[in-house]
């Protein structure tokens, strides 16, 4: 009787594109030791369910959270990376001068007309001066 050889595959690696980022989605116990894993590759989208043991379980539930938290890392390192860059760049410009008003976007006709509002308030409130100040000095 011929006995089939059994591979022992690596649930961390996409048999697709390699990458060794594969992570659990969902686990479903199947019996006291085994679980069905349903596994994504990030890079790739490749899925599949195997059924692994528990020790294997824990080994990718650790894996998982290690690599989530370098990722988490690289993450905060690039922002503030590029928060410095921009930081300097601003700061490159101001000091020479670059920053136009255009730079900000036209005004939209309600700001304008918002602007005219706060004018004409301006002017009503200088002419109510201007007339008590009048009247004032003609008593």
């Amino acid at each position: 009787m011929y006995r089939q050889k059994t591979m022992k595959i690596d649930p961390q690696i996409c048999p697709v594109c390699k990458s060794d980022r594969v992570y659990p989605v969902e686990r479903f116990q199947i019996s006291g030791f085994e679980w069905k894993v349903l596994l994504l590759c990030p890079n790739c989208l490749y899925k599949r369910e195997p059924t692994i043991d528990c020790e294997t379980l824990r080994e990718l539930l650790k894996t998982a959270r290690i690599n989530r938290e370098e990722l988490m890392k690289d993450l905060d390192r690039m922002q503030k990376k590029n928060m410095e860059d921009e930081v300097e760049k601003t700061i490159s410009v101001l000091q020479k001068d670059g920053i136009q008003p255009i730079d900000f976007g036209s005004p939209t006709d309600e700001q304008i007309l918002e602007t005219i509002r706060g004018w004409k308030e301006t002017i009503e409130v200088l002419k109510m001066r201007l007339d008590i100040e009048v009247y004032e000095a003609t008593r």
